[in-house]
């Protein structure tokens, strides 16, 4: 964790890093239907102790708990978070104060590789 209070991060394509990337695996849900985001199912995983500091993790599943890899797609964050507040992983006046978007290259298992990233669009109500 980057010592960053009450960090989500949203995995769309963990391949090679396995179920929580290690982390501990606390829930399941499903979110979408909202915005243009397609219904789908998310684990929630967290690196560490349950504190204000704690690293959140969300990844895609398929009912029955598998990984699922995206390489595009829409998410509605909004239930995300407020998933995080319901369930007192986020205090209840929670705000959010930053939004980023990152591309997390580990390794490519082959060798060389190249990464694109072709559109990337942010709105904001």
């Amino acid at each position: 964790s980057s010592g960053t209070k009450y960090e989500m991060m949203i995995w769309f394509d963990q391949k090679l890093r396995g179920t929580c990337g290690g982390a501990t695996k606390l829930a399941t849900a499903s979110f979408g239907g909202t915005h243009g985001a397609p219904v789908q199912n998310w684990t929630l995983c967290r690196n560490g102790a349950a504190n204000p500091t704690s690293e959140f993790i969300w990844y895609l599943t398929d009912a029955s708990g598998n990984v699922i890899n995206e390489q595009s797609g829409t998410v509605d964050i909004l239930p995300f978070v407020q998933y995080m507040v319901a369930h007192g992983y986020y205090p209840s006046n929670y705000g959010l104060t930053q939004l980023v978007f990152g591309t997390e290259i580990c390794s490519s298992g082959t060798g060389p590789a190249t990464f694109t990233v072709t559109k990337f669009t942010l709105s904001g109500t």
